[in-house]
């Protein structure tokens, strides 16, 4: 028996290994990635390395990131390390991403789901996560994605013990999730709902009463914070990106591409004719999972997609998805093998592997061929492009100079010494409540451009984005400012730089005759 156990400990360690080790494989192509929104809070976290508080620009108290916990992490590590926020946020999402494959592992092997039958569950819960495009490319995408991902995958963890002091310690994850996104409080809360803990079927009030304070504990502290240091309830981004902001994603269409990938409808109709085995284990386990996917989709609604590919709003509770759906795999093959249906359990657990790849494939193959292409708003998951923008701008305007702009986070990041104002409102507080009344009279009434800024960054695209389409700024911007030079942003418009005709001394260099 001990022998038995042991060959099954090495089996699992080497299935956990080779999940590793296919989380490495991608990054060869992607780890140079770093999408163009994570630059906004390296600015914010280098500025507050550096002494200069959280501030995206000198003097301006405006809560221009929405991911808190993860700004910190990263300004802390460039205080006590030589390296730059790029590289930390790169090496501290791949860690996060590990440590969620290694918090699967052990929900497997750990938590009453034992023997071949939790490393068949792992294998087909390891084959849905890292078929995920989005789970690799997230990990080094300078975003928070990872680190809500693994404080979701670690409570969830931590909610299947049978110690209650575990179930305390769940709390917490789940209260650091809720300063790491703006939604994070929800998955908290549902979290708390699902996992209600009755005892001779009498809810234990303190017990929960101490569950639910350590959850709020985090959240209530940041808030404190955000009133005294920024004077708001909220952080700016969200009165900047109402929902419906990115409306043409609808929301719940957005799901369609990774319930295709479990099989589309066919896992619906499985579900509805051969329901789960209602074991102890399992359902603890759909308990504390249930809760965070189920606030994972009331934002989805809610927000109504998002610009950008592969899912970013899916991501964190895909793991707890594959680990829901891997054990109901369980035990649609045990009804199956007990009615005669099925008579070799572990063949078939290959097969569902199978087709999981196959679908998978199918259904994230356009979208990987568009990423590989840089086509479209994919371009803005490089940053490369962005970065040499704000390099240009380091090197041929003075220190000071205000830019407008709609595209902040690479530009902004490469010009440290250069005053940045966001078109899109989401570091600059006026221009954010400009948006949410929904730009009334125009760019004639828009804050930013009554600022009159010294230089321009125009974010010009190949559809009708663009900023030439409107021909009233068009025209304002050829009659006060003089375009220098554009830089191409991917296979699908560019960034033009114009310089204010009053503000021509700004630049490092002299225009020619031309100009």
């Amino acid at each position: 028996m001990e022998k038995f156990s042991c060959n099954i400990k090495i089996f699992s360690l080497c299935l956990l290994s080779i999940a590793i080790l296919v989380i490495f494989v991608p990054q060869i192509f992607l780890f140079p990635h770093i999408t163009d929104d994570a630059y906004i809070s390296f600015r914010y976290a280098t500025r507050l390395a550096e002494g200069h508080g959280l501030t995206f620009n000198p003097g301006e108290w405006v809560e221009g990131f929405s991911n808190p916990l993860w700004t910190l992490l990263i300004s802390v590590i460039i205080r006590l390390t030589p390296f730059a926020a790029p590289d930390i946020a790169r090496w501290l999402g791949l860690l996060c991403t590990i440590l969620t494959i290694i918090t699967i592992w052990r929900i497997f092997y750990k938590n009453g789901i034992r023997g071949y039958e939790g490393c068949s569950n792992f294998i087909v819960c390891a084959t849905i996560v890292l078929l995920n495009p989005g789970f690799h490319v997230y990990a080094t995408a300078g975003l928070e994605t990872p680190l809500f991902t693994y404080l979701l995958i670690l409570g969830v963890a931590l909610s299947l013990s049978d110690r209650d002091s575990h179930h305390y310690l769940a709390a917490l994850p789940f209260g650091f999730s809720s300063i790491t996104r703006p939604e994070g409080l929800l998955y908290g809360l549902l979290w708390f709902v699902s996992t209600l803990k009755r005892n001779d079927k009498k809810l234990s009030i303190r017990y929960e009463a101490e569950r639910f304070t350590i959850l709020l504990l985090p959240f209530m502290a940041y808030q404190v914070f955000r009133l005294c240091y920024f004077k708001a309830l909220v952080p700016n981004t969200a009165i900047a990106k109402p929902p419906g902001t990115f409306g043409y994603m609808f929301g719940l269409p957005y799901l369609y591409p990774w319930i295709q990938s479990l099989g589309g409808v066919l896992i619906f109709l499985l579900l509805v004719l051969f329901p789960v085995r209602k074991t102890k284990c399992c359902q603890m386990l759909y308990r504390a999972c249930i809760g965070p996917i189920a606030a994972g989709i009331i934002f989805v609604a809610y927000a109504q997609g998002d610009w950008m590919p592969f899912g970013r709003f899916i991501v964190p509770i895909w793991p707890l998805v594959a680990i829901v759906v891997s054990v109901w795999v369980h035990s649609l093959i045990e009804n199956l093998k007990e009615i005669h249906f099925l008579r070799f359990k572990r063949s078939a657990k290959f097969v569902v592997v199978v087709v999981l790849m196959l679908a998978s494939l199918f259904t994230w193959r356009e979208e990987i061929e568009l990423y590989l292409r840089n086509y479209g708003l994919r371009m803005l998951m490089r940053g490369t492009d962005q970065i040499a923008v704000g390099e240009w701008l380091a090197s041929n305007v003075k220190k000071g100079t205000t830019v407008a702009t709609g595209r902040l986070g690479g530009i902004s990041y490469a010009a440290p010494d250069i005053v940045f104002w966001d078109t899109e409102g989401l570091t600059d507080r006026e221009q954010a409540q400009y948006i949410a009344e929904g730009r009334p009279g125009g760019f004639e009434r828009d804050p930013i451009w009554n600022r009159s800024p010294e230089v321009i960054a125009a974010t010009e695209f190949s559809d009708s984005r663009g900023y030439t389409r409107d021909l009233k700024l068009f025209q304002w911007l050829k009659d006060n400012y003089t375009f220098v030079r554009s830089f191409p942003q991917g296979t699908c418009g560019s960034i033009d730089i114009w310089i204010s005709k009053k503000s021509l001394s700004i630049l490092h260099f002299d225009l020619p005759a031309q100009y």
